[in-house]
């Protein structure tokens, strides 16, 4: 099993996936866990066949539902469902459309969650609640229920006090009638067949016990119902001849509220304040989740442990006699933020005066932590999708730019002055080159060559030009572990990360300071928050970059991984650093964590994967000396929509002694090799419009040509697939390229072995 497989597979959210004719893809463990049946059996089935046993719910709630999803809305859906074999189920879910890579709906999204435990809890409380009321309202009274399922009646210790029987005494129906005056028997059994039939009921009726005492008692009959149906009738009983035992009564009405304040404390946060917002209770949830303790809260405002209140409206609709509901973002004592849903009400409100305020509360502070990942996520997703859209087009037109730069250097070898303004005018297009490679690296677009790291080695590989690189007032610690993990990932984006976080720190150090680097082996058991954000269980390495320079604001951190966003001067740098930085740390399949104070400094933190190689990490590897361009003169196609580039690269390969045929797209390069024979290396790009892109192209001229050679140029690394790589990798120019660049790569395809 994946880890992604792992991940989906064990968390507590139900998961699932159909496509647009409503048919099962796929579904999550706990999704098939509520309704009882294996993953695999939901696979290929249409969503209504899951729902046979009850057509009706399909055909009115859950089909309208996924149409306004297919339609492109997100719905969110509660209610109780009849699960085949588990009785009614409370389900929490949402769904959403299910978009393909062109951003049109193909299906829908389920994620939710089983909501029955804290609805039955909820029901329970309610259920206490009440009985708790009328205990109150009511002195001297008894309580009993009779079980419709089992036949059998329940009484409270009063009801054998108000009858004077034992403990012992056998509750039927003969030895209940024999206590009940004769003229009163029929009256109390249709009192009693109409709470069985649902109807809520009550008489006065007189009691004989068995000691001869005539009493007069008031009965009241409420009967419990499940879908419908009655299952439980339940009672008071009250002695209306004299009020006694009114101490027996208010022992079961504290052993009541007892009770509901245990369940109240396990689920709900509740504070009470006076009228003037001066606390009078909270209760053990709120203590747990505030982290004050009860004495620092009572007595002291409202205002106090609800620092995020907007108190002008809520005292306005107190004044006013409304209840107010909102989401409230707190801090903790530790000053650790966490969010509550409350409903703060005013209590005996008359005649503008307000007696108590009480707010009842829900955690949702998880519930905002997963909202606020996935809006970063997406984006810094629509972020890089522009970005590396952005940068294929530059990539094209540097190509461009840089191949007939090369070509005109052949023309004006007699000029020198000509030929020192070439060399200029390409020496900005290779820096536009690596301007784009920041950007593809940003959005995760950029090739991956990644290899199995120690990266300790390469962090003391690098430690000589770090250090020439800052300031002498700043001070390079390493700190690395004896044994880390083997990571995979590009040790020259590494390199390139970790240079523009020293770089980043060295700023933030004007005057001066100490920048750390340490790294560690990090085993996370189970996925769990981070600086707010959620991180998968696995094994990972932690490259952590410390400074002690100026640090950052909140509003800063939320927005130092953009492209272009920069605290510094116009002329001070590009804003790409982190950005890039942020790239790698993505296709490395990482994550980033960054902490900071104003005046104290800054903490980044890169968590990389540990590879499951068990192989030794690699020593970096030492740069080759560039080699001459070779010619050749075998027959080449070039595919490339782009005429410029497709006109540019003919005139150099034939040059180079090779025939050289060109196509525009995927379909005229297949009717060519159809028709032209000994093609020996096929040239494509990735990229294209039509039926064909570059991958789909060589797959189809291998089967017409299974010898022939390819390779590959791209600009835009978004279609390379982790098995496209795997296959191909070796064999993809990145754009743009200089020409002898092209010659050699071309040559080295050429001369290897199928």
């Amino acid at each position: 099993m994946s880890d992604l497989e792992l991940l989906i597979n064990t968390t507590e959210d139900m998961l699932a996936v159909l496509n647009k004719e409503l048919v099962y893809c796929v579904v999550n463990d706990s999704y098939s866990h509520v309704f009882g049946k294996p993953r695999e059996h939901f696979t290929g089935k249409h969503m209504a066949e899951m729902f046979a046993h009850d057509p009706g719910h399909f055909e009115q709630v859950l089909l309208p539902i996924m149409l306004q999803c297919l339609g492109g809305e997100i719905v969110h859906f509660e209610q109780w469902v009849l699960v085949p074999g588990f009785g009614r189920q409370f389900l929490d879910i949402r769904y959403f459309p299910r978009r393909d890579t062109e951003g049109a709906i193909d299906g829908v999204v389920v994620r939710g969650r089983n909501r029955t435990d804290v609805m039955r809890s909820i029901e329970a409380l309610e259920h206490s609640e009440a009985i708790l009321n009328r205990t109150e309202r009511i002195a001297h009274l008894g309580g009993w229920g009779f079980d419709l399922a089992s036949g059998r009646f329940q009484w409270t210790d009063e009801m054998y006090n108000i009858h004077e029987v034992p403990r012992d005494f056998e509750i039927t129906p003969a030895s209940l009638d024999s206590l009940i005056a004769p003229v009163d028997l029929e009256p109390l059994h249709q009192t009693f067949e109409q709470a069985l039939q649902g109807t809520p009921n009550e008489i006065i009726w007189e009691l004989i016990t068995p000691r001869g005492r005539r009493k007069w008692m008031r009965s009241q009959f409420f009967p419990v119902t499940e879908e419908g149906k009655v299952v439980r009738v339940e009672g008071i009983l009250q002695d209306i001849t004299e009020l006694r035992d009114v101490q027996s009564g208010l022992g079961k009405a504290l052993q009541a509220l007892d009770n509901h304040k245990r369940v109240l404390d396990e689920h709900t946060i509740l504070v009470t304040a006076d009228s003037q917002g001066q606390l009078t209770y909270v209760n053990d949830k709120f203590l747990q989740i505030s982290g004050y303790a009860r004495d620092e809260l009572l007595g002291a405002n409202l205002r106090t442990p609800m620092n995020g209140l907007d108190g002008s409206k809520l005292w306005a609709a107190l004044r006013a006699g409304e209840a107010w509901q909102g989401e409230i973002c707190n801090r903790s004592k530790t000053g650790n933020p966490y969010w509550i849903y409350s409903t703060i009400v005013p209590f005996d409100y008359e005649h503008g005066k307000i007696e108590e305020i009480i707010a009842v509360s829900t955690d949702i502070t998880e519930l905002k932590r997963t909202e606020e990942t996935l809006r970063r996520a997406q984006k810094m997703d629509a972020i890089g999708q522009l970005s590396g859209g952005i940068a294929h087009d530059f990539n094209n037109l540097l190509s461009i730019v840089v191949g007939n730069l090369e070509l005109l250097e052949g023309s004006v070898t007699a000029d020198a002055e000509a030929l020192q303004r070439l060399e200029t005018a390409r020496t900005a297009a290779l820096r536009g080159s690596a301007l784009t490679r920041r950007l593809l690296n940003f959005s995760a677009q950029a090739p991956i060559s990644g290899k199995a790291l120690d990266l300790n080695t390469v962090l003391r590989g690098t430690e000589v030009l770090i250090s020439r690189s800052l300031t002498a007032r700043i001070k390079v610690q390493m700190q690395l572990s004896s044994a880390i993990g083997v990571v995979e990932v590009s040790e020259r984006d590494f390199e390139d990360a970790i240079i523009n976080l020293a770089l980043n720190a060295s700023d933030a150090m004007p005057e001066g300071g100490a920048l750390t680097f340490v790294t560690r082996n990090l085993l996370l058991a189970r996925q769990q928050y981070i600086n707010e954000v959620l991180i998968p269980a696995g094994a990972y390495v932690e490259v952590t970059v410390t400074d002690t320079g100026r640090g950052m604001s909140r509003d800063i951190m939320t927005r130092i991984f953009e492209p272009y966003f920069t605290t510094k001067a116009s002329d001070k740098g590009s804003g790409l650093g982190l950005a890039m930085v942020y790239g790698f740390v993505q296709r490395s399949k990482g994550w980033i964590l960054v902490e900071s104070k104003p005046g104290i400094g800054s903490c980044f933190r890169m968590l990389l994967p540990q590879s499951a190689q068990a192989a030794a990490a690699q020593a970096p590897t030492p740069a080759t000396k560039e080699q001459p361009p070779l010619a050749g003169h075998e027959k080449i196609l070039l595919v490339d929509d782009e005429v410029d580039i497709l006109t540019m690269n003919n005139t150099i390969l034939s040059s180079k002694g090779y025939t050289v045929l060109c196509s525009n797209n995927g379909e005229e390069a297949m009717g060519v090799l159809e028709q032209e024979a000994n093609i020996d290396l096929l040239f494509t790009d990735v990229v294209m419009p039509g039926r064909f892109n570059g991958f789909e192209l060589a797959e189809e001229a291998i089967k017409l040509r299974p010898y022939l050679k390819v390779l590959f140029t791209t600009g835009y690394a978004r279609v390379l697939g982790d098995e496209t790589r795997k296959r191909w990798g070796s064999n993809i120019l990145q754009k743009p390229f200089r020409s002898n660049e092209m010659t050699r790569k071309v040559r080295e395809v050429l001369d290897a072995q199928n």
